[in-house]
């Protein structure tokens, strides 16, 4: 997420920059910031994921999370092999993966958020006027306080819920013990 907002800043200025000069940028800032950290295995994951992100921005292609997650674990690999053996790795991969597969599923579960569940339009679909308007958009505007409230818990916890399920394995392999908490 940091790496991505580095990014972004600098892909932002390609309306004053242009596209070309806006991408270099931002492809520096990555670099910059995987130099400054040390190329460690998190941090080269996600440099390269942004890189590829950016390239696929850069040429009018959708970036999939799992194609950048997907190379940038081939690259790291095809490079230095043994940091597939190092638990730095495995966690981030890991949590990654859980985040982009359970994690947006789990989101999804909720649906959109609803703002609006009733109609609020006083018109009606065969033209006519709701005189029930003032009413329904009352209750529109209320929404359900309980739901709302559920579906926020459930959409905040599917993140770390979701690394967690897919970490789980990994620490229990190395650590011998997780936490329930």
């Amino acid at each position: 997420q940091n790496l991505m907002i580095v990014a972004g800043i600098f892909l932002a200025l390609a309306k004053y920059l242009g596209r070309r000069k806006s991408m270099i940028l931002a492809i520096l800032a990555v670099f910059a910031y995987a130099f400054i950290s040390g190329f460690e295995p998190p941090v080269v994951r996600a440099s390269i994921m942004v890189l590829v992100s950016t390239l696929a921005i850069f040429f009018g292609r959708e970036a999939s999370v799992i194609w950048s997650l997907l190379i940038a674990a081939l690259l790291i690999i095809l490079i230095w092999p043994q940091a597939l053996f190092e638990v730095s790795f495995q966690l981030t991969f890991a949590a990654t993966l859980g985040i982009v597969t359970l994690g947006r599923f789990m989101q999804s579960i909720t649906g959109p958020v609803a703002r609006n569940p009733h109609p609020t339009s006083s018109l009606l679909s065969n033209g006519s006027i709701n005189k029930n308007f003032d009413s329904d958009a009352a209750v529109a505007r209320r929404g359900s306080p309980a739901r709302a409230t559920r579906d926020l818990i459930f959409r905040v916890a599917s993140i770390p819920v979701s690394a967690y399920l897919f970490t789980a394995p990994v620490i229990l392999f190395y650590f011998s013990r997780v936490s329930p908490i």
